[in-house]
């Protein structure tokens, strides 16, 4: 029928649409950001090669392009790879969902922790996860 073959035909064109426009901006990312998109979903590549990032971005491209454009465009995205980064040097830690700073919680999930870091009301928490990321950083 003829009804359902457009109906077909929308749902492959709208799935190429997505990976197209993943791989749009998968093809202008620089290392660093390829790397910082690893950080945001909370991998810690085991290794810094550029072969094996470029391959773990790709793959997500490819086999979740959704996935890939709702984390690379979401308004969160530096917060979400500075949460990271805290969290992976151990200046922030989770308990659940939960993410601490010392032994305040600071959001019960990953969008509130990020929201309670960049509010105006915070910027010296902020200021000192940030320099503790830098000192630990610096310090390996």
């Amino acid at each position: 029928c003829i009804i359902e073959e457009v109906a077909e035909a929308k749902k492959v064109n709208e799935s190429r649409k997505i990976k197209k426009e993943a791989y749009t901006l998968f093809s202008g990312m620089s290392f660093a950001e390829q790397l910082n998109y690893l950080i945001a979903t909370g991998r810690r590549p085991n290794s810094t090669s550029p072969e094996i990032v470029e391959r773990a971005v790709g793959d997500d491209v490819e086999n979740n392009p959704k996935f890939f454009l709702d984390i690379i465009t979401n308004p969160k995205y530096e917060g979400f790879i500075l949460l990271e980064r805290a969290l992976q040097e151990g200046v922030l830690r989770k308990s659940g969902p939960a993410i601490f700073f010392n032994n305040d919680m600071i959001g019960n999930d990953k969008d509130a922790a990020v929201d309670y870091l960049f509010s105006k009301e915070n910027q010296e928490v902020l200021l000192v996860v940030k320099s503790e990321i830098d000192r630990k950083l610096i310090s390996k």
